[in-house]
């Protein structure tokens, strides 16, 4: 199933390493297979690259046995041990796709939610935003609300829904919105909150339309 460790080396892989009786045990595991493991999506055999246990993976120095005894258990037991406390180093390939899957991300939910002077923003425009800031490869939603609070105090804003009310309600002391003849503007951002407490109160209203720009994207 595995070539020899005297033939493969693991050069730009992921490695779970794991630190206890003093020293240091590290499997090669395949990328973005851990989550999955760990959440018992997977099996054992489908997150390993080696059935070997290594005191170095990118040397291929495989840990010798007097090391292993130390666990007192099966090596299948020991593999399963390193997985689930262990700590995942990312191959820099691995680690740059999901960065780039992440701005990606964050990209899209910029373009739904912001506006400068009532334009929409192009990517390319996006991009060069968020070059300035340091993504990581945390939840991208949060990051992309976290860029948005900068980018309303430098002047951009938040997209708003046009929706018309049918009961006449202060909705200005329970959200950040303006009501105007019966028409209330919210920031997207609010909106599932709006609906929320609508649908318990049985408040009807209707959305009309996001409200107006001048041109698709802005360069």
């Amino acid at each position: 199933m595995f070539l020899p460790e005297n033939v493969k080396k693991y050069t730009n892989v992921n490695v779970v390493s794991l630190r206890k009786y003093g020293n240091k045990y590290e499997i090669a595991v395949q990328p973005n297979k851990l989550t999955d493991y760990r959440n018992n999506k997977i099996s054992l055999n489908e997150v390993l690259l080696s059935d070997n246990i290594f005191i170095n993976v990118s040397k291929a120095e495989i840990c010798p046995d007097d090391l292993l005894i130390m666990f007192h258990k099966p090596k299948e037991e020991i593999f399963k041990e390193i997985l689930t406390y262990g700590t995942e180093q990312k191959a820099t390939k691995t680690r740059n796709a999901e960065l780039l899957q992440i701005e990606n991300e964050i990209i899209t939910i910029l373009q739904r939610k912001i506006l400068f002077k009532e334009k929409f923003l192009s990517v390319f425009y996006l991009k060069r935003i968020i070059s300035s800031f340091s993504v990581d490869t945390t939840n991208p939603k949060i990051q992309a609300q976290e860029i948005i609070k900068k980018l309303v105090s430098l002047g951009f804003k938040k997209l708003e829904m046009r929706i018309q009310l049918n009961d006449a309600i202060n909705f200005k002391e329970l959200f950040d919105c303006r009501v105007e003849e019966n028409v209330l503007f919210i920031s997207s951002d609010d909106f599932p909150a709006f609906r929320a407490h609508c649908l318990e109160n049985d408040i009807k209203f209707k959305i009309l339309e996001s409200i107006e720009v001048h041109d698709e994207k802005i360069i």
